[in-house]
């Protein structure tokens, strides 16, 4: 079946912003046309069902798998039998799953994990993980979880069982990665956790003589550990104290925090 000649106009404006035709223009907006509507057909046979404005951007995206430039010349050729609905049907079934796929992912969060039987379990270093019994576990750099912190597991490949905050933008960013997103596990602080993980502090102060000698001092009269420190001066004659200290949970990193901050001339305190 032909397209209508009302239809045939518009495409011709809509593509090419003519609104007469030019020698075998008729021709080519006929075979994108019909090819359009030959794939589109195809399509929800089965069962991909794409919206009708969004059918152009779908397949302009597999265009490169195609050998064509845009979606208008895979319908041109499929309309013209230059390309066969067998040959390109295939390509655009596997860019239809990666698709969903990511939408998949892209909604996936935590809750989404499954659950841990907390009875059938035992803990390691203060941590439940499901599905794992006394696996290795090492707590992630880069978001330094403490209990009561809500968490979430990655399963390495390597070691056992890397533990994150489950707000940790690293964490948020892998779930979303198709191919990482099976790794994560669902994992829980246990009732008996170890006396002290460490934990990373900046405190931000005026620089002054006996500065340091003052935080030490507000640390051991809370019998904090500290594990590393560093000071340097920077701009505003302000200096930065960056420490590893000794937690045993977030209640217990608030009073430090809040100890801190009545050191003189002590601006700010962050985890870091």
């Amino acid at each position: 079946m032909k397209p209508a000649p009302d239809r045939i106009y518009d495409t011709l404006k809509r593509y090419w912003g003519f609104t007469e035709f030019r020698p075998v223009q008729l021709e080519i907006i006929r075979s994108v046309l019909e090819g359009r509507d030959t794939l589109a057909r195809e399509l929800r046979r089965e069962m991909i069902f794409i919206p009708d404005d969004q059918l152009d951007e779908f397949v302009g995206s597999c265009s490169r798998r195609l050998r064509q430039n845009n979606a208008e010349e895979i319908y041109a050729a499929i309309g013209y039998g230059g390309m066969t609905i067998a040959n390109c049907l295939p390509k655009l079934k596997e860019e239809w799953q990666k698709l969903k796929a990511a939408e998949a992912a892209e909604n996936k969060s935590v809750e989404d994990l499954p659950k841990v039987d907390l009875s059938r379990v035992h803990a390691t270093d203060g941590v439940v993980v499901e599905g794992f019994d006394n696996t290795p576990i090492k707590f992630a750099k880069c978001c330094s979880p403490l209990p009561g912190d809500p968490i979430v597991g990655f399963i390495t490949r390597g070691f056992g069982v890397s533990i994150h905050k489950q707000s940790c933008a690293n964490a948020v960013s892998s779930m979303k990665d198709p191919s990482n997103a099976p790794r994560w596990v669902k994992a829980y602080w246990a009732d008996s956790v170890k006396d002290s993980y460490k934990a990373g502090l900046e405190i931000i102060a005026l620089n002054r003589n006996e500065l340091l000698s003052d935080v030490l001092a507000a640390l051991a009269d809370i019998r904090v550990p500290i594990y590393a420190m560093n000071a340097r001066q920077v701009e505003n004659n302000c200096a930065v104290i960056s420490l590893t200290i000794g937690i045993n949970n977030t209640e217990h990193l608030n009073r430090v925090v809040a100890r801190l901050s009545k050191v003189k001339d002590v601006l700010k305190v962050t985890r870091s």
